[in-house]
């Protein structure tokens, strides 16, 4: 029977790889929303593409939150590496778990105020301030405002 060290080096891996599948997934879908104008296209049109996607500011405004939200899924990783190590130090778990949830907290405030007001901006509308209500993100902010406020504490000596 594994150990339970190797169980969370293993997941730590395979979360990171899935992690880099993912964000090959999301440029594939970003590239096809764009696509759809082109009708017969073949593997010769992907590099064009991409390099007018790359052009469009509401590629980037989709790939923020996505992005945000990996990146925090990494640290997330982070943290089982750190947990799987023999010589691991309670320091670098609240270091590491106080950096998930700004980076939770960062990605819901994007997906709920960010993005909504650069997206009206770039499309025309008045540059304003706007909300997008999603209980989703209200929940991502929820548990990154908590892992900041539990994890933010100093360590009792």
């Amino acid at each position: 029977m594994p150990s339970l060290s190797s169980v969370l080096k293993f997941l730590a891996v395979a979360g990171k790889f899935i992690l880099l599948v993912f964000l090959a997934a999301l440029a594939k879908e970003r590239i096809d929303v764009i696509s759809v104008v082109v009708r017969d296209r073949g593997w010769s049109d992907v590099l064009p593409l991409f390099q007018l996607a790359l052009h469009l500011p509401l590629f980037w405004t989709g790939v923020l939150v996505p992005v945000a939200l990996v990146s925090a899924l990494w640290s997330a990783a982070d943290v089982l590496a750190l947990a799987a190590a023999p010589d691991r130090a309670a320091a670098g778990f609240l270091v590491l778990l106080k950096r998930v949830g700004y980076k939770l907290l960062l990605a819901a405030m994007m997906a709920l105020t960010l993005v909504p007001s650069l997206e009206n901006s770039i499309l025309g509308g008045p540059h304003r301030l706007v909300y997008q209500g999603s209980l989703n993100f209200l929940i991502i902010a929820g548990i990154g405002i908590a892992l900041i406020a539990w994890f933010g504490r100093r360590p009792k000596v």
